[in-house]
């Protein structure tokens, strides 16, 4: 299993209260896929996930593809 490189940046909102946040993730060396991980982003008690939100590029997630979890 090869390496990946992993940046976060967010983007706040006030009009809205929101956070946009981007999520890159790139392998360290050429690959057809990075099958096999699992990106995980807890978020703290005082923020919610958006419902459709999530997208891989501009494509949307499937809610059913999504495990929603909050730190405490």
């Amino acid at each position: 299993v090869g390496e990946i490189n992993l940046a976060k940046n967010g983007a706040y909102d006030p009009s809205t209260n929101e956070i946009t946040w981007t999520v890159t993730v790139a392998p360290t060396v050429a690959t057809d896929d990075i099958v096999g991980y699992k990106l995980v982003d807890t978020y703290s008690s005082n923020q919610t996930y958006v419902a459709g939100s999530f997208k891989v590029g501009t494509t949307a997630i499937p809610e059913e593809g999504i495990v929603k979890g909050v730190s405490s």
